[in-house]
């Protein structure tokens, strides 16, 4: 096992993420999805888009967050053979396509919840601070390096103290 990679936490503010997913959305269904699997502009949009949520999300332990995985790999679901023909990869391009936008739909549903849930994040200096209320209780704050909850926000991390 290597050395234990430092975390990033998320760069802008889940309103921005929104807006840049939203803007990701719109160029898939205008241009993207109808381009030839092989276009270099898929590969350009899909590269955007990772930056976009690695800024969104952060980088857990150094690595991409699962939500930026899932979208870089995403698949159509179909079998893949020897046999396929261009029009068989070209399906499977666009169900891909689809299935990228539902996992983006839904990042930016969670990032609603986030933001609407009273989870205010900020990373001054790179160093993330955030305030957020556990089951109603009081606001807290606390610093972590965790984000790896499935919307974003600190599964385990403790009231500062002091």
């Amino acid at each position: 096992m290597g050395p234990r990679r430092e975390s990033v936490p998320p760069q802008i503010p889940a309103a921005r993420a929104i807006e840049l997913i939203q803007q990701q959305i719109a160029r898939l269904d205008s241009e993207i999805i109808k381009l030839d699997r092989r276009d270099g502009k898929v590969e350009g949009w899909k590269s955007t888009t990772e930056g976009i949520l690695q800024a969104a999300f952060g980088k857990p332990d150094g690595l991409a967050d699962r939500r930026t995985s899932a979208f870089l790999y995403a698949h159509s679901g179909m079998t893949h053979g020897f046999g396929m023909g261009d029009n068989e990869w070209q399906q499977d391009y666009v169900l891909v396509q689809k299935k990228r936008k539902a996992l983006l739909e839904s990042y930016i549903e969670q990032l609603q919840m986030l933001s609407s849930s009273g989870c205010e994040h900020s990373a001054p200096h790179g160093e993330a601070l955030r305030t957020h209320s556990a089951g109603g209780a009081k606001a807290s704050s606390c610093r972590c390096g965790d984000y790896r909850n499935p919307i974003g926000c600190e599964p385990n991390c403790a009231p500062r103290r002091g």
